[in-house]
């Protein structure tokens, strides 16, 4: 998750200066910043989330298999999601209030931050949670959905239903998605295949194969968008791609979210243990799926999707056969320290961002002072979620 948290970070550093009530925004007229937004924060936008959620849901059946069934999971990975998603949404959105205010307003206090935040009405004043935690909050969502469906699964009604979708869908000798037993014994006899790299467990996707389960899943996502947008416009005059806010622990985009559900619901079976998808995307083809979405990322509005669908398989193959390696002492700690990062960020960018404001006098746009920034809040934010996991017990949350 290393590569997709610096993504992260590079795009709020330029997102900085859309805020319009910062005392850093834009200028009006500032083409360079409008250009890089369109190319840049657009197209992220269109995959990079569904990508965060493809990889989260990987790791999700084989903790299940290892748990020997959902009863029986362990609560600490629930309480390390929800604890930082409170800690940000109470203490740390006050504070970077209060320090955008003090810019401009030095008698602003961090006293009256907070007693603003939790004034009669919270926590329905506000939204719950805030800030780059609402992925996590959405996806330990997804996970207790999950499980409460592979609990209904098991159950006698739901293993026959089960049974039956397996008996049209599957073809003999294929592992059924809820048959966590067979997939158990074929998890351990892929185990040592697995490990030894990608590809040697499973055959590659062939050519046909892949066309045509791309072709279907960007069918899929476009109309399921499509769809919701269109819902949204004429039954509750909802514009696209806006975030919902309906009081405490409700905060989403609608049109995303049905593909953010997708896109967790193929990380979940997408795993060694599994489908084992990642392995059996054929080499050799990153360059042409990320040249072919590049033209798209250009033309984006009906491509969306085919767009997110193509760049993601090709980062996906890029990262597996080109930094498929293990990491030694410092790459373990910049890898364990992403969480943090993405969960820390938005101070350090409040920092870096007041610290280079003289620059609007001399720079021609916005652009110069997101790049400025970069480089310093993505080594500021790693070693700062690299410090507080030092502290004992603090690893367990971040």
């Amino acid at each position: 998750m290393f590569a997709p948290a610096v993504l992260v970070l590079l795009h709020h550093c330029l997102t900085e200066y859309l805020s319009t009530w910062k005392p850093w925004k834009a200028r009006k007229g500032d083409t360079a910043h409008w250009l890089l937004v369109q190319a840049f924060v657009n197209g992220n936008q269109a995959y990079f989330m569904t990508l965060f959620f493809f990889l989260s849901g990987g790791p999700v059946r084989a903790t299940l298999v290892q748990a020997q069934g959902p009863r029986r999971l362990p609560v600490g990975p629930d309480a390390a999601m929800v604890t930082p998603v409170l800690f940000y949404s109470m203490v740390i959105a006050p504070f970077n209030i209060w320090w955008v205010k003090h810019t401009t307003d030095p008698s602003a206090t961090i006293g009256q931050a907070y007693r603003e935040w939790f004034a009669p009405g919270w926590p329905s004043k506000y939204v719950l949670p805030t800030g780059p935690p609402w992925f996590i909050w959405m996806l330990w969502c997804f996970n207790v959905a999950y499980v409460i469906i592979k609990v209904a699964a098991d159950s006698p009604a739901g293993k026959q239903v089960v049974g039956r979708l397996v008996q049209v869908c599957c073809r003999k000798g294929v592992v059924a998605p809820g048959d966590d037993d067979a997939l158990a014994q074929q998890a351990e006899g892929k185990k040592d295949a697995a490990s030894a790299g990608p590809g040697l467990g499973a055959a590659e996707y062939t050519t046909k194969q892949w066309f045509a389960g791309g072709a279907v899943l960007t069918g899929v996502l476009f109309t399921l968008m499509y769809a919701t947008r269109v819902l949204d416009m004429l039954a509750f005059n909802v514009r696209p791609a806006v975030f919902i806010s309906r009081g405490p622990f409700v905060a989403f985009m609608p049109d995303y979210f049905v593909v953010y559900v997708v896109a967790f619901a193929l990380g979940i079976h997408s795993g060694p243990a599994s489908w084992n998808v990642l392995a059996r995307l054929p080499s050799g083809y990153a360059s042409w799926w990320l040249s072919i979405a590049g033209i798209c990322w250009l033309l984006r509005t009906f491509v969306e999707q085919s767009f997110c669908v193509v760049w993601s398989a090709g980062l996906l193959v890029l990262f597996r056969d080109a930094f498929n390696v293990q990491p030694r002492w410092l790459g373990r700690h910049i890898i364990n320290a992403a969480y943090g990062a993405y969960i820390i960020h938005p101070p350090v960018i409040i920092l870096f961002a007041r610290a280079v404001m003289g620059l609007d006098a001399v720079a021609p746009s916005a652009v110069i002072n997101a790049a400025v920034i970069s480089l310093p809040v993505v080594v500021c934010s790693w070693a700062v979620a690299a410090a507080v996991r030092a502290i004992p017990g603090f690893d367990r949350v971040l």
